[in-house]
């Protein structure tokens, strides 16, 4: 595998953006900056586009995290 641990985020980012007609991401580092959460945010491909892939994507944790619910039972 390529070691990627020194190329810059937004270059990692603006590659794989390139790669789609809409794309979100979001990460969370927690604790940072004086115990405050940062967040990291980008999205590209137009507002309404975005926000149906968010809507899509709660959708499928949701399901995901009730049937792993369901499976411990």
């Amino acid at each position: 595998m390529v070691n990627l641990s020194l190329v810059p985020l937004e270059d990692l980012l603006d590659e794989v953006f390139s790669r789609f007609d809409g794309f979100i991401c979001m990460g969370v580092q927690k604790g940072t900056k004086l115990n405050r959460d940062t967040y990291f945010r980008r999205w590209d491909g137009g507002s309404a586009t975005c926000l149906g892939l968010c809507d899509l994507l709660h959708n499928v944790i949701k399901a995901d995290y009730n049937k792993n619910k369901e499976d411990k039972l």
